[in-house]
């Protein structure tokens, strides 16, 4: 599990990493119709193997799946002797007769088999839940990275998909839009729908809002 959470944290690493070299290298809306196409084509060459990146990430994190998978199929088969051992000695422990009760025989291997049942249940739950973030992650990956090209007012910004895989009603549809919506509540609706945490005045959940959804400062 350390090893796929570690996974997770690089592969969101170089998500921010690309958005930032695309914004960093992409001039604003006060830098006027010049480009210097060197400038633009250095950072369109950082963000492609940027991407590349978070790609090889994901084709590893696809891996450790199926290796967790590999291991649930195995486990279903046979105990691991460590747990087996931890969970026999706490069984025996709690159904060792004292000297007034009388001892059930077999009541240690069905309590083992109620144990194991846990722990697999459990296990799999845990393996459920990080499957469905990062196939969550995966489905916002071009949303974001669109957001992070939007450097003008009037561009238009993407809604990334809630966990039910629609997008929040009322989206502001360009940047201008987003920065200046007239109530804070709008800004809450929009945390709220992502299940992001709600914090602080106006200013720092519209801030929360551009970080979650990858748009670059004003």
């Amino acid at each position: 599990m350390n090893a796929l959470s570690a996974s997770f944290s690089a592969m969101a690493e170089q998500l921010q990493a690309a958005s930032k070299t695309f914004v960093s290298a992409t001039p604003g809306a006060s830098a006027g119709p010049s480009l210097d196409p060197s400038a633009v084509l250095a950072a369109l060459n950082e963000l492609s193997s940027r991407i590349d990146k978070v790609e090889r990430a994901q084709t590893m994190l696809n891996e450790d799946f199926d290796d967790l998978r590999s291991q649930m199929d195995r486990l279903s088969t046979t105990s691991d002797s460590r747990v087996q051992s931890s969970a026999a000695s706490e069984i025996q422990e709690e159904h060792t007769p004292k000297p007034s009760e009388k001892r059930t025989p077999g009541i240690a291997e069905e309590d083992m088999e109620a144990v194991m049942g846990r722990v697999t249940t459990q296990l799999e739950t845990r393996i459920a839940e990080l499957i469905e973030n990062f196939r969550l992650d995966q489905s916002r990956l071009y949303a974001r990275l669109h957001n992070a090209t939007c450097t003008q007012q009037k561009m238009q910004i993407k809604p990334l998909p809630m966990k039910n895989g629609k997008t929040p009603a009322n989206f502001p549809n360009t940047k201008g839009e987003f920065e200046h919506l007239t109530s804070c509540e709008r800004y809450e609706y929009i945390l709220k729908s992502y299940d992001q945490p709600i914090r602080g005045d106006t200013a720092a959940k519209r801030d929360a809002c551009r970080v979650f959804l990858g748009l670059p400062p004003p």
